[in-house]
């Protein structure tokens, strides 16, 4: 069928049917409500991303010009350098894991030579440190009173070396016995390097 005659069959159409004459401009209304509501949704969006950006920059442009930043990088690079020179040099980690078990060894003695004191050593492996860096556990765990405990907890904090507290538990009464871990952290020497 050409398109003269289909052009020929919709107006007969639209002559026969008031129905179908009326239907039409109602559809184009409603296609045209329809393309104004998605329209309304995209600027909408729009506003809303742009409102956005906007503050964004205001907050970029309120933190321009404050010199605390540079400031706080300092005492942050400060903070880093103390925490290093508190961390001894060792060769290699197993050295580290040594001297953990001769502190470890040391403090049990303090203890008065008691035979049920129980010293553990063990490297951790800790991705959240920074290359070079040694991290190890010890532990040590014995009957005693709650002052010496105090007083073991007291030794380890004030070791030279940076050594961190994780967990004591320290009974008193009847049982009294006490456990304590700790980490210890050391800096490996690069290799051919002596400081």
């Amino acid at each position: 069928m050409s398109r003269q005659g289909l052009q020929d069959r919709l107006r007969q159409a639209l002559a026969e049917n008031p129905r179908l004459r009326l239907a039409i401009p109602l559809l184009g209304l409603l296609a045209t409500l329809f393309a104004w509501q998605e329209l309304d949704a995209v600027r909408g969006d729009a506003a809303k991303a742009a409102q956005a950006e906007q503050a964004k920059l205001a907050r970029i442009k309120a933190l321009r010009g404050q010199d605390f930043w540079l400031e706080r990088a300092d005492e942050s690079q400060r903070i880093r350098d103390a925490l290093l020179a508190e961390m001894p040099l060792t060769a290699t980690p197993g050295l580290a894991q040594a001297s953990v078990q001769s502190q470890l060894t040391a403090l049990s003695r303090a203890l008065g030579g008691r035979s049920n004191a129980r010293i553990t050593a063990e490297p951790v492996l800790d991705d959240t440190l920074p290359e070079g860096i040694v991290r190890i556990r010890g532990s040590l765990s014995a009957g005693m009173a709650p002052r010496q405990a105090l007083d073991i907890l007291q030794r380890i904090e004030s070791a030279a070396n940076l050594n961190v507290i994780e967990r004591s538990d320290i009974r008193s009464g009847s049982n009294q016995t006490a456990s304590i871990v700790f980490s210890a952290y050391f800096r490996l020497q690069a290799d051919g390097v002596e400081e």
